[in-house]
């Protein structure tokens, strides 16, 4: 979608503007707007997965706390303290989530208001062309195709950046994870392949000698 998008909104610009240039001013005026909208989502979707993706974390963190600890909490009767532990960030979590879904679910109401009040001014306008004679039905019929193609492709566009973000996000905390240094480390080993001797111990050099010993005697 990301090299098909483009390719459509170009050829579609460029094809209407051929096919009548006193109606292509309604392609330069909707293209910002709907670039507008896009942006505008983008940037407010980004902040709430982020935040979302720290909100995930939280619960499971909350979960595994509460799966390890399931002994002590019995034992001490902490089961409505840590219902409403869980409770808390569950609610989090699906403020988060109801917010981006909001956003992302009135973007297709605003794309389809910009791609009919488009479609009505091409449609007012040409048909007054029409009439005067400066302008034929199936240009018309064509250059409708043409808005309708380049609308399309808008679309196709929005709908990848609306879930850019989230991919944006998620491969932030996978490259958290790979450039986190482990705590456990390997000793280092010395030239001759030995492990290396740790600090504050001598090597002590010590001998030992055999001596023949005598076979008893068989009486």
């Amino acid at each position: 979608m990301l090299v098909a998008a483009p390719v459509m909104g170009i050829g579609g610009v460029i094809l209407a503007v051929e096919q009548d240039v006193a109606l292509s001013w309604i392609v330069f005026a909707i293209v910002p707007v709907l670039l507008a909208i896009m942006l505008l989502i983008v940037r407010k979707l980004v902040p709430l997965y982020r935040e979302g993706q720290g909100l995930v974390d939280r619960i499971n963190s909350v979960l595994r706390e509460q799966i390890l600890g399931t002994a002590v909490i019995r034992a001490f009767v902490r089961q409505p303290f840590e219902m409403k532990r869980f409770e808390a960030a569950n609610d989090a979590l699906t403020r988060n989530n109801l917010r981006s879904a909001r956003i992302v679910a009135a973007m297709l109401p605003l794309v389809m208001t910009v791609v009919n009040l488009s479609s009505a001014g091409v449609v007012w306008l040409g048909g007054h062309r029409i009439i005067a004679g400066d302008m034929e039905l199936g240009a018309l019929t064509a250059f409708i195709a043409y808005i309708m193609q380049i609308l399309l492709a808008i679309m196709m566009a929005m709908y990848v950046l609306s879930t850019a973000p989230r991919a944006a996000v998620s491969a932030e905390r996978v490259t958290e994870v790979l450039n986190t240094e482990s705590e456990i480390t390997q000793p280092g080993n010395t030239a001759g392949g030995m492990v290396a001797r740790p600090r504050g111990l001598k090597a002590c050099a010590s001998t030992m000698s055999f001596s023949p010993t005598r076979e008893p005697k068989h009486q």
